[in-house]
């Protein structure tokens, strides 16, 4: 699975935004487990990057699109079986479940891509 990571500090922009002693005064970073889109649906900051996924069910924000490709940055998620398991094979089923093609579409509802 991929993500779409919109976060200020991840890509080229942020360090055109810091250059800007106008943007450095005017910029939020939410606190640890708070979302961006809640900072800005509450009014605590007028315009937020973030993943999609996290941005898409957030109420009373619009969420506009994607950055454009030269500043957006793509996470990539992957998944293990830890070597202490006593459950291998229900979790490489997992796996495997989750990176079939029959999965791709839950995953976009979800706001990611498949790899």
């Amino acid at each position: 699975m991929t993500a779409r990571v919109d976060g200020i500090r991840h890509y080229a922009a942020g360090n055109r935004f810091a250059r800007d002693p106008v943007a450095v005064a005017r910029i939020v970073v939410p606190p640890p487990g708070v979302p961006v889109g809640t900072l800005v649906a509450q009014g605590k900051a007028e315009l937020g990057f973030q993943q999609w996924s996290e941005l898409m069910n957030v109420a009373g924000i619009d969420v506009l699109g994607p950055l454009p490709p030269a500043i957006q940055t793509i996470t990539t998620f992957s998944g293990g079986v830890g070597a202490q398991s006593t459950h291998v094979e229900a979790a490489r089923h997992l796996l495997a479940h989750m990176a079939a093609p029959a999965a791709a579409d839950l995953k976009r509802r979800f706001g990611m891509e498949p790899a």
